[in-house]
This record gives C-alpha cells, sequence and structure tokens, in this order.
C-alpha cells in the first residue's frame, strides 16, 4: 500500500538551515577597522552582521532620550572596558579589563593628539619613546600636553 502524500501549499517555503554550534555568530569583540570612537558600535555590527552606520545612527537616536540614553551611555562604556578588540587574545576576568583601559588610554591619548593637530595646525607624530614602525598613540606613554611643555 502507498502512503497518501499532501501536495505541498504554493506558498510553503523550506526553512532556512542555520549553522549550529557556537560557530553560528562570531563573538563579541571591538572593531579594529569599523570604528568611531572605541570600536564597540561597529564591533555589535560585526558580531549581527549589520551596517556599522546604522547600529551608530541607532545608538545616537536612543541616547538622545532620556533615561534610556543614560543608560546606554554607560553600556557603551562598560563594554569600552570589558569587550576585548577583535585583534587581541581573550584574557581572564580583572586581566581583560586592565589590558582594554590600558589600550583606551592609548586611544585617548592618539585622539587628544590627532584633535590638538587639527586645532592648532601643528603636525602630530608618534609620542616619545614609540616603537619605530608602531601606529601613532601605540604605547601611550606621552604626557597630554604639548611637547614644548606649554
Amino acid at each position: 500500500m502507498t502512503e497518501p502524500t499532501t501536495p505541498p501549499t504554493p506558498f510553503t517555503l523550506p526553512a532556512p538551515a542555520l549553522p549550529a554550534g557556537p560557530a553560528a555568530r562570531p563573538a563579541l569583540r571591538r572593531a579594529r577597522t569599523e570604528r568611531m570612537l572605541f570600536g564597540v558600535c561597529g564591533g555589535i555590527a560585526k558580531s549581527f552582521g549589520l551596517d556599522p552606520t546604522l547600529v551608530r545612527v541607532g545608538f545616537v537616536l536612543v541616547a538622545l532620550f532620556p533615561p534610556a540614553g543614560g543608560t546606554l551611555l554607560l553600556a557603551y562604556a562598560a563594554m569600552a572596558v570589558i569587550v576585548p578588540q577583535e585583534d587581541a587574545e581573550p584574557l581572564a576576568g580583572t586581566s581583560q579589563a586592565r589590558e582594554n583601559l590600558a589600550s583606551l588610554r592609548r586611544e585617548l591619548v592618539d585622539l587628544a593628539g590627532t584633535i590638538r593637530a587639527k586645532v592648532t595646525g601643528e603636525p602630530y607624530s608618534n609620542p616619545p619613546g614609540t616603537p619605530a614602525g608602531a601606529p601613532d598613540g601605540a604605547t601611550g606613554t606621552a604626557p597630554l600636553g604639548r611637547a614644548d611643555g606649554r
């Protein structure tokens, strides 16, 4: 005997095959290339497969409305400290936070130097003590003041 089969309805679509396991979505990391400040929005976009510009615009729009805006800014700051950069080796707990804080300090020193160079018109170069070939602000050892002490 043959079993009766029901014909498929014209609007039935097969379910998409989703990857299984931990490789389904990349781990959340702060982006190195898609970044404006600390790479948090770029990392979220990369993790969820979204356009980084849309994530940034959404972040700004939500940040405009209190109390969600304050909460979102605190979450951004916390993620900047907790979430590792995409090319960094993940560390345990406080070691990760310390490494991220050191990285954020270097980035802030570099950002301050870049802004100072734009405002004053002086050229910006690596801080003293930076190894040759290292990107600007790689060590973060330079003081925030000007090189001539003013």
